[in-house]
């Protein structure tokens, strides 16, 4: 597969609530630099391709820079899959075989992870951390109809029922999500 038909997509609407800290977790800082900012520039240093950003209940389109598209999402309350449909709506119209889905509060995850996902050959791709099935995650346009329309099961809703088509990626770094405020200084 092409890897110019690739397209990052990170998945940035939802409110953050478990965040305990005094200003919402994408704008929270590690090393001074936000957090989504942390993930949108391993999507960018990844070379995929182009770089959207789902974005909703927090106001980030400052953190965004140029050349990265923002999508908003008018139904995130409905979960990521409501997120990711807004992406793929406004995607459709485009020439990309596939997308690359990862989440704007995983500002570990490295360009190299991204990367490996996108270059690997199928329908279906996941990255694995020690054995553990997380984003990012490639789904080709094939599948795009089989993703459910809301709730937080985006990726997961086809590893069961695309099994057979299901390829895992090893990589290496953090898959380690801010949900608290403990867990920018891990």
């Amino acid at each position: 597969m092409d890897p110019s038909s690739c397209a990052a997509v990170l998945l940035a609407a939802g409110p953050g609530t478990r965040f305990d800290g005094p200003i919402p977790k994408l704008r929270a800082e590690i090393g001074g630099i936000p957090v989504l900012g942390l993930s949108i520039d391993a999507a960018l240093k990844s070379g995929i391709g182009r770089v959207y950003v789902v974005t909703g209940a927090v106001a980030v389109g400052d953190l965004i820079p140029d050349g990265v598209t923002e999508i908003p999402a008018d139904r995130w309350q409905d979960g990521q899959a409501a997120s990711l449909q807004a992406a793929l709506s406004e995607i459709s119209n485009t020439d990309v075989s596939s997308v690359v889905v990862g989440l704007g509060d995983m500002p570990r995850v490295s360009a190299e992870a991204w990367q490996a996902v996108s270059r690997t050959e199928g329908e279906l791709v996941v990255s694995t951390y020690h054995g553990r099935r997380r984003p990012p995650v490639k789904i080709a346009r094939s599948l795009w109809a089989e993703l459910p329309k809301v709730g937080d099961a985006v990726g997961r809703s086809l590893f069961g029922s695309r099994a057979a088509s299901l390829v895992e990626v090893p990589v290496s770094g953090d898959d380690g999500d801010i949900d608290v405020v403990g867990d920018l200084h891990r």
